[in-house]
């Protein structure tokens, strides 16, 4: 890409569904692409849904001009709830 090309935008979109296949979260944000023969991207979350036990999905993938210009990354995030007893006070 010379430096007189208009370089394509590209959206980083980011998908989690809820372990009942419901969705929780689709966004997405703009993204630049400077090498695109190389590229690699990292999502980072300050919080996660924890609402439902079981499989959360998540999905990442790349769209420039609403079309898909990546494959879909999937991964999973097993959500368990358990009950933890209250520390006892010792007097």
């Amino acid at each position: 890409m010379s430096k007189d090309d208009v370089a394509p935008t590209y959206q980083q979109w980011t998908e989690i569904l809820w372990p009942d296949g419901s969705p929780f979260l689709k966004q997405s944000i703009d993204i630049k692409i400077e090498q695109p023969d190389w590229m690699m991207n990292i999502i980072q979350m300050q919080g996660f849904p924890m609402g439902q036990t079981g499989k959360l999905t998540i999905r990442v993938w790349i769209e420039t001009d609403a079309k898909p210009a990546s494959e879909i990354i999937e991964t999973w995030i097993n959500v368990k709830h358990e009950t933890v007893k209250a520390p006892v006070e010792k007097s």
